[in-house]
């Protein structure tokens, strides 16, 4: 009985981490190759470094495929951004898993667009976050600690906005200044104007 206890905790520990993992990522059946897509490290956040992150094996519960990184590329897109093809590559000691790496800088849902061939059968394949059952990316407010200082991005905005604030306050006294006068010239014509005699 303790030994079927302590094989039961082993599966458990080797198996829950792999299941969260999977729970994480989309499933898809592409021709007779199962696929498993998502991002390599989740949750995933703004400015760490990720990237794509790819199963391949022989149908569902089949061997794993290997050799893809050679006839297989992935575009990485959000919004009208798009990253030129980039290469996958193995990992060490686990067959059919393939990465692109990839640092994410802005948060929301991306696209990830391979192409290529498996075993001669060609391949255009798209999964997209939320729709394809992978994580956005996430930004880091709410799990900086201490505070982080604000990024170069949040600083261009405040830039921007200050000098907005600024040029509006500079402008609205010369537009005054500038109707000041053309009442002023309006009067003194005005003034000038010749009185007709009411005798």
């Amino acid at each position: 009985m303790r030994r079927f206890l302590f094989a039961l905790a082993v599966v458990v520990i080797t198996v829950g981490p792999l299941a969260t993992t999977a729970s994480a990522h989309g499933h898809r059946m592409v021709g007779e190759h199962e696929w498993t897509v998502g991002w390599a490290e989740e949750p995933a956040f703004v400015g760490f470094k990720n990237g794509v992150q790819l199963f391949l094996t022989q149908g569902p519960d089949g061997p794993p495929v290997e050799g893809a990184e050679k006839a297989l590329k992935v575009t990485v897109s959000i919004g009208e951004e798009e990253t030129e093809p980039l290469e996958l590559r193995t990992v060490f000691d686990s067959p059919g898993e393939y990465q692109a790496d990839l640092i994410p800088t802005v948060p929301g849902d991306y696209t990830f667009h391979f192409t290529g061939t498996i075993d001669g059968e060609r391949v255009d394949e798209s999964w997209t976050g939320s729709k394809d059952d992978f994580s956005q990316i996430e930004g880091t407010t709410e799990v900086n600690f201490p505070k982080a200082a604000p990024s170069n991005a949040e600083l261009a905005e405040r830039l921007e906005a200050t000098a907005n604030d600024a040029e509006d306050a500079v402008m609205l006294p010369r537009i005054l200044a500038i109707v000041g006068v053309v009442l002023g010239l309006i009067a003194l014509v005005v003034a000038l104007r010749p009185r007709r005699s009411t005798a």
